[in-house]
């Protein structure tokens, strides 16, 4: 079975030259620019086809336009949405960084994939796992956690036996599968609990029970396991304790248990819960908070922050709260927790990570991210959220769009649409080369700037469920809107770069035909929402005559040009000679993207949820888009790989030596030496950069050949290196040519395999200085056995 990927959306790729305009550090709203220009664009937007630009919900539930408060029959598109309209072209247009607060927001990524060959499977099986108590100590402000010791480290009590001892029949019945109730609507440990706490015993997490352990040996992909005898359930007297048959614990609860909905063996199966013990535990011990954040946040799913609240509020006394511990098993490091004996595993990259890889900026220097500014953020304003705070105030604004008077005829009622968003977590269309937020020892590209295709004609796509459908209120005529776009102090190169965005750089004096759309407001995947600018007006303050003047569209292109000519600069300063601008990978994209679009004739417009399975099993990546003039597609590639950087002293000279930087951070009144401040941060930064810039240059010149020529001559007998030879140095050097640039991931694989392998820990075992004598005999066995002197 064929299956591609199906999406009304792609994404422009990022630039790996970042732009940012010298004179940031000039802008004012006070002192005028050399050549700026202040005035407003009178313009109009037409809508091509459907479109709604939604304000409120009315009673009847629907996405409603917003009206002239002077005339109700007048629409109203605010502002605000025609400037993140025009501010996301700009991005694209003028090689601005994309910023996980502006496009994926900063959010971390889980994954669980049962399939024996994954990557999930490999790393589940690389730990060793122990049921535990978790519970925050408010004397030492930390969290620890006792593991379990037990003789019986996995009891399970199935269903049947735990609700005929607390006595629950029918509805009250605690049960992990329910022919009856779709996946969705399943009990979950909550409703387990409360369940439970309503029986004639009112069990909960203080409430203990003895049971018998009958040991079940493992059987094909099944682990073995204690099953509690459901004749011997009782309550616990004081001083009951656990032998090597009986065991003193507390029942605990899990979410709804996935199972093949076909196969009611399967479902009772997997119709259980777990008994945690009450005796036999570690002493304490001390747990990272951010490891205890990780699986209890914000950033973990829903369920999960539910279960955490239920059990802090209802914890055991004594004890805590129940978890799973997963176990380094060489060192039984703590390396997670989650409430699951297989959790979701937290993936290696998030969002932050994946934008920040890729476009950082020149000499791929994230330090800049304090005082370098894009042209987006210059023009139209932006805030910096560490250190001084530092912030540019927008010289643009925009007023209210409104329309002409509309008639009964022209506004429609949609058919039910889903309007959620597409979530980053599909990485196959979110990150280049269909890679994951696990795959490589660097971050993975992020797929670039997200766009829609605009669509020839709207579609009704896949009704969803009724809880997360709406109906639009949908202009359905074509109608013309009118309004302002202000703008104070814009050098010309600004001034252009704002109307190449208006019009994607056709000329301005015949607007009626231009070939591109924008898309604006609700509805986008449907083919809703592509408007065009036309009309577009500019008249800037004259000096001379002290009134305002409109400037002739031979003079609105030039400066558009002007913007173009400043781009090529920027090409030409990466090497990039003879390649031009309005040619790069990112303009024929968003351009081509902005052409309207034909195939949306089935009503398809996502995959179905079966697919995606499929397709990330395939390692299928973006769907190409074709070029404006030909049917062939666009490579993906970045055309222009920068080869000409500024190093990262002359990046330090640039800004820390610019007085306008320094006249610009000193005007900073939240924190008046913040300059010497940065400044020395960014020093000591740079050191840490050089210093580990040498660590990686030293461990490049171990070729890939030495590394094999290692893994071979010692794997699986790493006792035969001399004893003076410490296991720590070894274990340090593995790790190193883990992260060495020329390593590839097959010998990552082995390196790993070696570092997680038994034999490396019983290597580790003996090289102990506690344990010379047995490191001794066992070399010298190794020695005699290979013939070595």
């Amino acid at each position: 079975m064929t299956v591609n990927i199906i999406a009304p959306y792609n994404f422009v790729p990022l630039s790996k030259k970042v732009f940012a305009p010298d004179w940031a550090y000039s802008v004012s709203h006070d002192v005028p620019l050399k050549d700026s220009v202040s005035g407003f664009i009178d313009l109009e937007l037409t809508n091509h086809g459907d479109i709604c630009v939604g304000a409120r919900k009315d009673s009847q539930d629907r996405v409603v336009w917003a009206r002239d408060p002077e005339d109700e029959n007048r629409l109203v598109i605010p502002g605000s949405s025609v400037k993140g309209m025009l501010r996301n072209v700009l991005e694209i247009v003028s090689l601005a960084r994309l910023t996980p607060e502006s496009m994926y927001q900063v959010r971390k990524f889980w994954y669980r994939e049962l399939l024996s060959d994954s990557v999930y499977m490999k790393e589940y099986n690389s730990y060793d796992r122990c049921c535990g108590w978790l519970k925050y100590d408010d004397s030492t402000k930390e969290w620890k956690v006792r593991l379990s010791k037990n003789k019986h480290s996995l009891v399970k009590i199935f269903d049947d036996d735990l609700n005929k001892f607390l006595g629950l029949t029918g509805n009250n019945r605690i049960i992990n599968h329910d022919p009856a109730k779709k996946a969705d609507k399943q009990d979950n440990a909550q409703a387990k609990y409360e369940k439970a706490l309503k029986s004639r015993y009112r069990l909960d997490l203080n409430q203990k029970i003895k049971v018998l352990c009958i040991p079940v040996p493992p059987a094909g992909y099944t682990e073995g396991f204690d099953k509690v005898d459901g004749s011997s359930v009782s309550l616990a007297n004081t001083g009951d304790a656990s032998d090597d048959s009986n065991m003193v614990g507390y029942v605990v609860f899990s979410n709804y248990r996935v199972a093949s909905t076909k196969s009611i063996p399967d479902q009772q199966a997997k119709a259980y819960s777990y008994v945690f013990p009450a005796d036999n535990l570690s002493d304490p011990i001390k747990v990272e908070s951010s490891k205890v954040e990780l699986f209890t946040g914000s950033s973990n799913s829903e369920s999960v922050q539910k279960t955490y609240n239920y059990l802090r509020e209802h914890q055991n006394r004594e004890l805590g709260i129940p978890v799973w511990a997963f176990l380094n098993k060489d060192n039984n490091e703590i390396k997670a927790l989650g409430f699951a004996r297989m959790p979701r595993l937290v993936c290696r990259y998030d969002t932050q990570d994946v934008t920040a890889a890729h476009q950082t900026a020149e000499g791929d220097w994230k330090l800049v991210n304090e005082c370098y500014f894009s042209l987006p953020e210059v023009m139209f304003g932006t805030v910096r959220k560490e250190f001084g705070q530092i912030s540019f105030k927008s010289r643009i604004s925009f007023s209210d769009m409104t329309s002409d008077r509309i008639s009964g005829g022209d506004l429609e009622d949609s058919m039910p649409l889903v309007l959620n968003s597409p979530k980053p977590s599909f990485y196959n269309m979110y990150l280049e080369d269909a890679q994951t937020y696990s795959s490589g020892a660097k971050p993975p590209i992020a797929a670039g700037f997200k766009r829609y295709r605009c669509q020839e004609n709207s579609t009704t796509g896949n009704a969803g469920k009724d809880s997360v459908t709406s109906i639009l209120e949908v202009l359905k005529n074509k109608k013309t809107f009118i309004g302002k776009i202000m703008f104070h102090n814009l050098k010309k190169e600004e001034l252009g770069a704002l109307l190449w965005c208006l019009s994607f750089g056709e000329s301005l004096k015949d607007t009626e035909n231009s070939q591109f759309y924008h898309s604006l407001g609700h509805g986008k995947p449907y083919g809703l929402g592509a408007v065009q600018f036309k009309g577009i007006t500019v008249k800037v303050a004259d000096y001379d005559s002290f009134d305002m003047k409109v400037l002739p569209s031979e003079e609105l292109n030039n400066m558009m040009e002007s913007f173009a000519a400043l781009m090529d600069k920027e090409f030409e300063k990466i090497g990039a000679k003879n390649y031009f601008w309005k040619n790069s990978v990112q303009v024929e994209f968003l351009k081509s993207l902005a052409r309207l679009h034909h195939n949306v004739a089935n009503s398809l417009v996502y995959n179905e949820l079966g697919d995606f399975r499929l397709i990330k099993k395939a390692g299928l990546s973006i769907p190409g888009v074709e070029h404006l003039n030909s049917n062939d597609k666009i490579s993906r590639k970045i055309s222009v790989d920068p080869s000409a950087k500024l190093n990262r002293e002359q990046l330090a000279e640039k800004y820390f030596g610019n007085v306008n930087y320094r006249n610009f951070i000193e005007g900073n009144p939240r924190m008046p030496n913040y300059y010497e401040e940065c400044k020395a941060w960014v020093q000591e930064k740079l050191k840490a950069i050089k210093a580990e810039a040498e660590k990686q240059e030293k461990l490049s010149e171990i070729s890939c050949e030495v590394l094999r020529d290692f893994i071979s001559k010692f794997n699986g007998n790493l006792e035969v290196l001399p004893s003076v030879v410490q296991a720590p140095d070894i274990r340090q050097f593995l790790m190193d040519m883990i992260k060495a640039p020329q390593v590839n991931d097959d010998d990552k694989v082995q390196l790993e395999s070696i570092l997680k392998s038994g034999w490396f820990s019983k290597f580790v075992n003996v090289s102990n200085k506690k344990n010379k004598d047995e490191r001794k005999a066992l070399v010298r066995q190794v020695k005699e056995k290979h013939g070595i002197q």
